[in-house]
Protein backbone atom coordinates (compact mmCIF):
# COMPACT_ATOMS: atom_id res chain seq x y z
CA UNK A 1 0.00 0.00 0.00
CA UNK A 2 1.34 3.68 -0.88
CA UNK A 3 1.30 6.24 1.70
CA UNK A 4 1.10 9.82 1.81
CA UNK A 5 2.43 11.85 4.77
CA UNK A 6 -0.02 14.61 6.08
CA UNK A 7 0.24 16.30 9.45
CA UNK A 8 -2.44 16.90 11.94
CA UNK A 9 -3.62 20.21 10.48
CA UNK A 10 -3.24 18.90 6.77
CA UNK A 11 -5.85 16.10 7.80
CA UNK A 12 -7.90 18.59 9.78
CA UNK A 13 -7.75 21.23 6.44
CA UNK A 14 -8.44 18.26 3.68
CA UNK A 15 -11.63 17.36 6.00
CA UNK A 16 -12.96 20.62 5.89
CA UNK A 17 -12.76 21.29 2.38
CA UNK A 18 -14.45 18.46 1.41
CA UNK A 19 -17.09 18.62 3.88
CA UNK A 20 -17.80 22.23 2.96
CA UNK A 21 -17.77 22.25 -0.69
CA UNK A 22 -20.13 18.84 -0.02
CA UNK A 23 -22.54 21.04 2.05
CA UNK A 24 -21.31 21.27 5.26
CA UNK A 25 -21.69 24.71 7.01
CA UNK A 26 -18.43 26.01 8.77
CA UNK A 27 -19.31 24.43 12.21
CA UNK A 28 -20.61 21.36 11.03
CA UNK A 29 -17.26 20.92 8.89
CA UNK A 30 -15.04 22.14 11.65
CA UNK A 31 -16.58 19.20 14.46
CA UNK A 32 -16.52 16.08 11.80
CA UNK A 33 -12.55 17.42 10.69
CA UNK A 34 -11.58 17.39 14.48
CA UNK A 35 -13.24 14.36 14.86
CA UNK A 36 -10.96 12.88 12.24
CA UNK A 37 -8.07 14.22 12.43
CA UNK A 38 -7.74 13.24 16.43
CA UNK A 39 -8.94 9.42 15.02
CA UNK A 40 -6.15 9.62 12.54
CA UNK A 41 -3.89 10.85 15.25
CA UNK A 42 -5.72 8.51 18.05
CA UNK A 43 -4.70 5.37 15.07
CA UNK A 44 -8.50 4.46 15.03
CA UNK A 45 -8.28 4.93 11.37
CA UNK A 46 -11.59 3.49 10.79
CA UNK A 47 -13.07 6.62 12.14
CA UNK A 48 -10.69 9.30 10.37
CA UNK A 49 -10.41 10.18 7.08
CA UNK A 50 -11.69 6.44 5.96
CA UNK A 51 -15.13 7.90 6.73
CA UNK A 52 -15.08 11.07 4.79
CA UNK A 53 -16.21 9.67 1.46
CA UNK A 54 -19.51 8.17 3.36
CA UNK A 55 -20.21 11.66 4.80
CA UNK A 56 -19.44 13.01 1.43
CA UNK A 57 -22.26 10.40 -0.06
CA UNK A 58 -24.60 10.85 3.33
CA UNK A 59 -24.67 15.35 1.97
CA UNK A 60 -24.93 14.28 -1.40
CA UNK A 61 -28.17 11.60 -1.02
CA UNK A 62 -29.20 14.40 1.39
CA UNK A 63 -29.60 11.34 4.57
CA UNK A 64 -27.15 13.73 6.47
CA UNK A 65 -28.10 17.36 7.10
CA UNK A 66 -24.55 19.19 6.75
CA UNK A 67 -26.10 22.49 7.64
CA UNK A 68 -28.52 21.39 10.67
CA UNK A 69 -28.67 22.64 14.01
CA UNK A 70 -29.17 19.87 16.93
CA UNK A 71 -31.90 21.10 19.29
CA UNK A 72 -31.12 20.78 23.05
CA UNK A 73 -33.83 20.22 25.31
CA UNK A 74 -33.91 19.98 28.72
CA UNK A 75 -36.60 17.22 30.14
CA UNK A 76 -36.02 18.03 33.95
CA UNK A 77 -33.11 18.59 36.34
CA UNK A 78 -31.00 15.50 34.72
CA UNK A 79 -32.69 14.85 31.41
CA UNK A 80 -31.95 16.34 28.62
CA UNK A 81 -32.98 15.60 25.11
CA UNK A 82 -31.35 16.31 22.01
CA UNK A 83 -33.22 16.09 18.28
CA UNK A 84 -30.54 15.48 15.66
CA UNK A 85 -32.31 16.65 12.89
CA UNK A 86 -30.40 14.83 10.84
CA UNK A 87 -26.84 15.88 11.88
CA UNK A 88 -24.23 13.37 11.99
CA UNK A 89 -23.56 11.73 16.06
CA UNK A 90 -20.26 13.77 16.38
CA UNK A 91 -22.54 17.32 15.65
CA UNK A 92 -25.06 16.27 18.05
CA UNK A 93 -23.28 14.83 20.87
CA UNK A 94 -20.76 17.83 20.53
CA UNK A 95 -23.98 20.29 21.38
CA UNK A 96 -25.65 17.93 23.73
CA UNK A 97 -22.43 16.95 25.92
CA UNK A 98 -22.45 20.04 27.90
CA UNK A 99 -25.72 20.17 28.96
CA UNK A 100 -25.19 16.63 29.69
CA UNK A 101 -22.74 17.49 32.00
CA UNK A 102 -24.87 20.15 33.79
CA UNK A 103 -27.41 17.61 34.26
CA UNK A 104 -25.35 15.00 35.75
CA UNK A 105 -24.20 17.56 38.18
CA UNK A 106 -28.08 17.81 39.67
CA UNK A 107 -28.98 14.25 39.74
CA UNK A 108 -31.91 14.82 41.50
CA UNK A 109 -34.58 13.48 38.74
CA UNK A 110 -35.31 10.89 36.23
CA UNK A 111 -36.85 8.74 33.65
CA UNK A 112 -36.30 6.76 30.68
CA UNK A 113 -35.82 7.85 27.13
CA UNK A 114 -38.23 7.81 24.68
CA UNK A 115 -36.05 6.43 21.98
CA UNK A 116 -33.05 7.19 20.09
CA UNK A 117 -29.30 7.23 21.64
CA UNK A 118 -29.13 6.84 25.78
CA UNK A 119 -26.29 8.15 27.64
CA UNK A 120 -26.03 8.13 31.27
CA UNK A 121 -23.30 10.79 33.11
CA UNK A 122 -22.93 9.86 36.76
CA UNK A 123 -20.72 12.61 38.46
CA UNK A 124 -18.71 10.28 40.36
CA UNK A 125 -18.40 12.46 43.53
CA UNK A 126 -22.51 11.32 44.04
CA UNK A 127 -21.62 7.65 44.12
CA UNK A 128 -17.78 7.53 45.40
CA UNK A 129 -17.07 10.41 47.00
CA UNK A 130 -13.92 13.04 46.27
CA UNK A 131 -11.17 10.25 46.55
CA UNK A 132 -12.89 7.78 43.34
CA UNK A 133 -9.89 9.49 40.93
CA UNK A 134 -6.96 8.52 43.53
CA UNK A 135 -8.97 4.94 44.21
CA UNK A 136 -9.61 4.48 40.23
CA UNK A 137 -5.75 5.24 39.39
CA UNK A 138 -4.76 2.77 42.12
CA UNK A 139 -7.15 0.08 40.88
CA UNK A 140 -5.90 0.69 37.34
CA UNK A 141 -2.11 0.14 38.35
CA UNK A 142 -2.93 -3.02 39.64
CA UNK A 143 -4.53 -4.19 36.81
CA UNK A 144 -1.77 -3.42 34.32
CA UNK A 145 0.95 -4.93 36.58
CA UNK A 146 -1.11 -8.10 36.04
CA UNK A 147 1.17 -9.12 32.66
CA UNK A 148 -0.43 -9.08 29.43
CA UNK A 149 -3.50 -6.07 30.37
CA UNK A 150 -4.15 -3.02 28.97
CA UNK A 151 -6.16 -0.78 29.71
CA UNK A 152 -8.79 -0.23 26.78
CA UNK A 153 -7.98 3.08 25.09
CA UNK A 154 -4.27 3.18 26.28
CA UNK A 155 -3.21 2.67 22.84
CA UNK A 156 -5.01 5.48 21.45
CA UNK A 157 -3.64 7.49 24.20
CA UNK A 158 0.23 6.89 23.87
CA UNK A 159 -0.78 7.38 20.18
CA UNK A 160 -1.92 11.75 21.23
CA UNK A 161 1.75 12.17 22.48
CA UNK A 162 2.91 11.74 18.92
CA UNK A 163 1.58 15.05 17.17
CA UNK A 164 3.93 14.44 14.14
CA UNK A 165 2.54 13.42 10.48
CA UNK A 166 0.67 10.18 10.06
CA UNK A 167 0.74 8.04 7.02
CA UNK A 168 -1.95 7.43 5.20
CA UNK A 169 -3.55 5.59 2.24
CA UNK A 170 -2.81 7.55 -0.64
CA UNK A 171 -5.29 6.04 -2.83
CA UNK A 172 -7.71 7.15 -0.10
CA UNK A 173 -6.42 10.73 -0.21
CA UNK A 174 -6.28 10.97 -3.70
CA UNK A 175 -10.09 10.08 -3.45
CA UNK A 176 -10.89 12.48 -0.78
CA UNK A 177 -9.41 15.15 -2.97
CA UNK A 178 -12.06 14.43 -5.76
CA UNK A 179 -14.51 14.72 -3.56
CA UNK A 180 -13.95 18.20 -3.12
Amino acid sequence: MSTVSLTLDEIFNLAKKTLVANGCNDETASILSELIKNAERDGSLSHGLFRLPAYVSGLKSGKINGKGAPEVKRISPSVIKVEGNNCLAPVVLNKGFPELAKAAKDNNDGGPPSGGEFILAINPDKTSGTNWQKHAEEFFEKMKSMGEVRLPGERRHKNRMDTGPRNINKELVNKIKSLS
